[in-house]
């Protein structure tokens, strides 16, 4: 039997409302819910009283109030687990769509670093290069991949995202707003009753609020302004076929020859048989021994790596991660000795900070992951300039000019401190006044 509560709304309230009664639809019930009762009662007797004890037969409930708020979610489109607020048709229409997520992104960073429109705009709210970006990451990976369409997310959850406040978030927006990066299409906003009873039949949860929609979009002028990324440089054709050629390449065994590599006359516990031209393993094993004694062992050869330079590599590794390599930590000193980086001079801190100076002044992230860390550190070291100042040494030429300045502050303060009269001297002084003013006081 289908029951009157399977199909019950709330309003915005929380107050339910059940559908198929007169309470809950403008189409009231076939049979009437007053109770009657029989005792004193005349009945006419073309009508006769229907028992309150007798169950019509089961009709499924007539819910056309249902109907229209699923054709409401068809009609604008509704997906996931909340309800978006509708966008008015056409006003999509004029907003060009942008080329790609990766592509917006990088546009994103062309116009925040390289661009006078964006360095303004970002300086104008306060926001930096690397919040900025976290942020337009944050709104793509919500976007639809296609178009850059509805972006529903809320700051709450884009701050989650991006890793900033939502402060920052609503800065961010009025960034992207400023360089036409992104448009606002719906503002968010309370739920209507209708819309409220919408969401319930879309998701069967109780939304009172919904975020704001908007779409990412990619300005001609700044595509054709924002460079296109570096094409992964391919093999020659001749290289792949030589390789191919060596891979697939097999010896053949001759007709006829033995696939057993073991004599057949001979005993297969022997030793023999591993010495070349039969002869004994001692002996062999002896000339190599002579042989490693009269050249000198590779540890000989290989002079140490300056303690600095180990150091320096090792700093570096822990303040950077996603250049350990996976190997010995040699590697690292090797790429920063090939570098020209000198470790008296700059520490790993200092190189770590160098690189991320690097980082942002090229509008990019530092990755979370490489495939190969020796080379991506390789890179990255070729495109800065070693032979300015530390970050160290200019800490230190910072506090050395300090303390000059403290040094000749209080030198200055002696000064002063000496070039004032002493009680004894002044004492001496009015004295002097008095005797030299005292006949001139007595003539008078």
């Amino acid at each position: 039997m289908c029951s009157l509560f399977d199909s019950v709304l709330h309003s915005p309230k929380g107050l339910p409302v059940l559908l198929g009664t007169s309470q809950g639809n403008a189409y009231p019930d076939a049979l009437s819910t007053v109770e009657h009762s029989d005792l004193g009662v005349s009945w006419d007797k073309s009508h006769s009283p229907v028992p309150q004890t007798t169950q019509p037969a089961t009709q499924p409930l007539q819910t056309p109030w249902i109907d229209e708020l699923r054709q409401l979610n068809t009609d604008t489109d509704q997906r996931g687990k909340s309800w978006t607020l509708p966008v008015n048709p056409g006003q999509e229409a004029s907003i060009p769509i942008w080329t790609s997520r990766d592509g917006w992104m990088r546009q994103v960073r062309y116009a925040i670093t390289k661009t006078a429109a964006g360095r303004a705009a970002a300086a104008r709210h306060r926001i930096g290069v690397e919040s900025m970006v976290a942020i337009a990451g944050a709104h793509a990976s919500s976007a639809d991949s296609k178009t850059g369409r509805r972006v529903t997310a809320t700051v709450q959850n884009l701050a989650a995202r991006a890793g900033v406040s939502e402060s920052v978030v609503k800065r961010g927006r009025r960034v992207l707003k400023a360089l036409h990066l992104g448009f606002e299409l719906v503002r968010g906003r309370t739920l209507t009753t209708r819309e409220f009873q919408a969401a319930e039949v879309h998701h069967g949860g109780r939304q009172h609020r919904a975020a704001s929609v908007w779409a990412l979009s990619s300005p001609p002028d700044l595509v054709a302004a924002t460079p296109a990324p570096p094409q992964a440089k391919k093999r020659g054709s001749s290289h792949c076929r030589t390789h191919r050629a060596a891979k697939h390449t097999h010896p053949t065994t001759p007709t006829g020859s033995n696939p057993n590599p073991q004599a057949r006359d001979r005993d297969p516990l022997s030793l023999s048989g591993f010495s070349p031209k039969g002869i004994s393993c001692r002996e062999v094993i002896t000339k190599r021994a002579c042989a490693r004694e009269n050249q000198p062992s590779s540890s000989n050869q290989t002079n140490p790596r300056p303690i600095n330079l180990q150091r320096a590599a090792s700093t570096l590794i822990a303040a950077a991660p996603v250049i350990a390599p996976s190997g010995h930590i040699g590697a690292v000193c090797d790429v920063i000795d090939r570098a020209g980086i000198d470790t008296t001079r700059w520490t790993g801190r200092d190189i770590a900070q160098a690189l991320t100076a690097d980082t942002v002044s090229r509008g990019e992230l530092w990755p979370d992951t490489v495939r190969s860390p020796i080379g991506y550190l390789t890179w990255r070291l070729s495109r800065i300039d070693w032979s300015g100042l530390s970050p160290s040494e200019q800490r230190a030429a910072e506090a050395a000019h300090s303390a000059q300045r403290r040094a000749e502050r209080d030198a200055e303060r002696e000064r002063s401190r000496r070039a004032a009269a002493s009680p004894e001297h002044r004492k001496a002084l009015m004295e002097q006044i008095r005797a030299t003013l005292a006949p001139q006081r007595q003539a008078a």
